[in-house]
C-alpha cells in the first residue's frame, strides 16, 4: 500500500494507473484519490489531496493519467411541443423534444395545457416520454407548452406564448374498401389479389388491412398495401372460399369497412410417388421380400394399386394392395441383374401413375440343374447298375465326363429309362475316363426331378474289395432355347465292391451308424482303436455273421471323438 500526495492536487480526475510491466490498477478499486484525511479523536479532518495505491509485487514505478474535471452544469435546457394543425380530432397527438447543449442532459418534461383561452394547467408532470395523446373534447380550442428539466436539476422557464394551438372541430369517418375481383385457380397455384381503400382523413390517419374470421390457413394480407397472397396446395381444393377483407383507420374511435372476395380452387390429381429402395441381392432359391411404399399427396386420399411393369422376371410378383414384392429366383435366373419396374396407380380423375426401378441382383448359388449318380454294392464277378437322376427345367441336352478308377468296373454303358430321352452315349476317352451325352426330345420334355437312365457295369472276378467312386466332371447342359448351362449341382455316385475282405462304411452325419459289406455267411468282427499306427491297440466292438451282402449297425457308441473302426474276417 502506497499513499502519496496527489500530483494533480484535486484539479484533475484520476483516469488510469499503469505499472512498468503494462498491468493496470483498477481506478476506484486499487487506485483512488481523497481530498481529506480523517485523524479521529473528534477532530476535524485535514483537507489534503492524496493518491492511494494498493498493489502486489510492486515495481516501485507507476504512470498516472488524469482527465479534466467537468465544469458544473448551471445552464437550463430548452424544449418545445411540435406545431399542431389548425383543426384536429378530439384525441390530439402531441410530440415534444428539447436540448441541453453542453449540459448534463435532459431528464424530464412538464406538459401544460389551456382550454378555450383559460389558464395553463399542468397535464403531465416530470415525464420522460416524448409524446402522448391528449384526450380533448369536440369543438374546443387547446394550447400547449412544455418545460424541461436537466439531470443537474436546472429547470427551463415557462414560455411567454404557447408552443402549439389547435381546435377540435374534425370528426372521424370510416374508410372505403375496394376488393379485387373473384378468382378461380388450380391446386398448387398462388392467388394474388390487390385490394385498396380510401379515407377522407388520410392526411392525418393511417389505414391497416386485416383478414376476417374463417380465413383459410396460409392466406396472408399485407397490412399496409392490402395485397392478398395465398399459395394453395393439396387439401384446398376442390372448394370455394369466401375471404373477408377489412380496413381500419386509427381515428378516435377507429372506424372500418369490410368486403368479401371469393376464391375457387379446382382439384388437381397429383401423381403418386413410389419411394426408391436400395439395391437388393438374393441367392437362387431364396425368398426375397421387399416392402414397397408409395405416397400420394391428394386429399382426400386416393386408393393406390401396385403392379410390376414390363420386363419383370418370371416368378416375381407384388401384392396390388400392400405393395409387398416377393420373388424366389429359380436356379436358371442367376447370375443376373434385374431392373424391375414397380408401378403404382391412383383412382383419381383422371388416374395417374408413378414408378421406380427395383434393382435385384441374383447370386448364382444354386446349380442350373442337379445331376445325381446313384450308389450300390456288388460282389466281385457280378454285374449291377446305378440310376442317373436329373432335376432340371427345359434341359434338352446333357454332356459330361465320367471318371472311374481303373481295375474295378468294365463294360460301362447307359440304358435309357425316361420316355423323353432320345439318345445316350458313353464313350471311353482315356484310362478310367468316359465321355457321356444325353439328348432329350424338346417336344415331350419332362421337367422336374426324375430318373432318366441307368449306368450299367460289370465287375471283374479278380477285382479287390473297395469303394469305387463314380465322379462326373465337366458337366454342361443346353436348354430348349439354346442357352448354355455351366453351373450344375452334382451328387457323385459310388460302388462298394466286395471280393473277400469286408468293407466298412461310416454313415449319416446326423446318426452314428456303420454299414458293413461282405459275402453272405461270412463271420466278421468290428474293432475300434484311438489310433491306426502299427502299434495301435484294437478292441473288439461286435461280431457278426452276415446273412446278406451288408448289414447296418445303428447307434454306434462313440466314447471318443477320435475313435477309429475296422472290420475283418474272423480267422478260423
Amino acid at each position: 500500500y502506497v499513499r502519496v500526495p496527489d500530483p494533480a492536487n484535486g484539479r484533475y480526475r484520476l483516469a488510469e494507473v499503469r505499472r512498468p510491466d503494462g498491468r493496470l490498477l483498477g481506478v476506484g478499486n486499487t487506485a483512488w484519490t481523497t481530498d481529506r484525511t480523517f485523524i479521529g479523536g473528534g477532530k476535524r479532518p485535514i483537507k489534503e489531496n492524496n493518491l492511494h495505491l494498493l498493489d502486489h509485487d510492486s515495481l516501485g514505478r507507476y504512470t498516472l493519467t488524469y482527465e479534466p474535471v467537468a465544469e458544473p452544469d448551471i445552464e437550463s435546457p430548452t424544449s418545445a411541443i411540435a406545431a399542431l394543425p389548425a383543426s384536429s380530432f378530439p384525441q390530439i397527438p402531441l410530440s415534444w423534444s428539447g436540448t441541453d447543449t453542453g449540459g448534463s442532459g435532459l431528464a424530464t418534461f412538464d406538459i401544460f395545457v389551456a382550454d378555450n383561452g383559460g389558464p395553463f394547467n399542468l397535464w403531465l408532470e416530470r415525464t420522460a416520454l416524448s409524446g402522448a395523446v391528449y384526450p380533448g373534447e369536440a369543438d374546443h380550442t387547446y394550447a400547449f407548452y412544455s418545460v424541461a428539466t436537466d439531470e443537474a436539476g436546472n429547470r427551463e422557464a415557462a414560455p411567454v406564448t404557447a408552443d402549439a394551438t389547435t381546435t377540435t372541430d374534425r370528426e372521424n369517418t370510416a374508410p372505403v374498401l375496394t376488393v379485387g375481383a373473384d378468382v378461380t385457380v388450380d391446386e398448387g397455384q398462388t392467388v394474388r389479389i390487390a385490394n385498396s381503400a380510401t379515407d377522407a382523413e388520410s392526411d392525418v390517419q393511417t389505414l391497416v388491412f386485416s383478414l376476417g374470421t374463417g380465413t383459410p390457413p396460409g392466406v396472408t394480407l399485407n397490412p399496409q398495401t392490402g395485397q392478398l397472397t395465398w399459395p394453395t396446395g393439396e387439401g384446398t381444393g376442390p372448394g370455394t372460399h369466401d375471404i373477408t377483407i377489412r380496413v381500419t383507420d386509427n381515428g378516435v374511435p377507429p372506424l372500418s369497412d369490410s368486403d368479401v372476395v371469393r376464391v375457387t380452387v379446382r382439384e388437381v390429381n397429383a401423381a403418386p410417388v413410389v419411394n426408391p429402395v436400395a439395391l437388393q441381392r438374393v441367392s437362387e432359391g431364396r425368398l426375397l421380400s421387399v416392402q414397397m411404399v408409395a405416397t400420394d399427396l391428394d386429399l382426400p386420399a386416393n386408393r393406390l394399386t401396385f403392379a410390376l411393369g414390363a420386363g419383370a422376371p418370371d416368378g416375381a410378383s407384388i401384392d396390388p394392395d400392400s405393395g409387398l414384392f416377393t420373388w424366389i429366383p429359380s436356379p436358371l435366373q442367376g447370375p443376373s441383374t434385374n431392373p424391375i419396374p414397380v408401378l403404382v396407380t391412383d383412382d383419381g380423375v383422371p388416374p395417374r401413375s408413378g414408378q421406380t426401378i427395383l434393382t435385384v441382383v441374383v447370386l448364382d448359388r444354386l446349380g442350373d440343374f442337379l445331376m445325381e449318380i446313384g450308389r450300390t454294392n456288388v460282389l466281385s464277378g457280378g454285374s449291377s447298375s446305378v440310376p442317373l437322376r436329373l432335376t432340371s427345367d427345359s434341359l434338352r441336352r446333357l454332356d459330361f465326363t465320367l471318371e472311374v478308377p481303373a481295375g474295378w468296373l468294365e463294360n460301362l454303358a447307359i440304358d435309357s429309362v425316361a420316355p423323353d430321352l432320345l439318345s445316350s452315349s458313353l464313350t471311353p476317352v482315356g484310362e478310367g475316363v468316359l465321355a457321356g451325352s444325353l439328348e432329350f426330345d424338346p417336344a415331350g420334355l419332362v421337367n422336374g426331378e426324375r430318373e432318366v437312365a441307368r449306368l450299367r457295369f460289370d465287375v471283374p472276378a479278380e477285382a479287390p474289395s473297395g469303394i469305387v467312386a463314380l465322379r462326373a466332371t465337366e458337366v454342361t447342359g443346353m436348354t430348349t432355347g439354346d442357352e448354355p448351362l455351366t453351373n450344375p449341382r452334382l451328387q457323385q455316385g459310388r460302388v462298394i465292391v466286395v471280393h473277400e475282405a469286408p468293407v466298412l462304411e461310416a454313415c449319416c452325419a446326423d446318426a452314428a451308424q456303420l454299414i458293413l459289406y461282405g459275402r453272405p455267411g461270412t463271420e466278421l468282427v468290428i474293432e475300434a482303436s484311438p489310433g491306426i499306427g502299427t502299434d495301435a491297440a484294437w478292441e473288439i466292438v461286435a461280431t457278426f455273421v452276415l446273412e446278406g451282402e451288408f448289414t447296418i449297425i445303428p447307434d454306434v457308441s462313440l466314447p471318443d471323438a477320435n475313435l477309429f473302426y475296422r472290420a475283418r474276417i474272423v480267422e478260423p
